[in-house]
């Protein structure tokens, strides 16, 4: 990973933990590697999510007006 890497600490269930150890080996990666890649797969997936809902909300915005149709717009 480029840059610098920020050390932290998590705390995990014993069970959910054990859960880690396991897919991480099955993966053959740490468990610290997996709990990166699990992440940095999240921010991913949530960007993607962030992304797609402002390109729909712009193609609402462009074809709202024209049919009659105002998006409501939570607050």
């Amino acid at each position: 990973m480029p840059g610098r890497m920020h050390q932290t600490t998590i705390r995990f269930a014993a069970d959910t933990w054990l859960k880690v150890e396991q897919r991480a080996e099955a993966n053959g990666v740490s468990a610290a590697q997996y709990v990166r890649d699990a992440t940095v797969a999240r921010i991913a997936i949530e960007l993607a999510e962030i992304a797609g809902g402002r390109a729909q909300q712009r193609r609402l915005d462009a074809s709202g007006p024209a049919a009659g149709f105002v998006p409501r717009r939570e607050s």
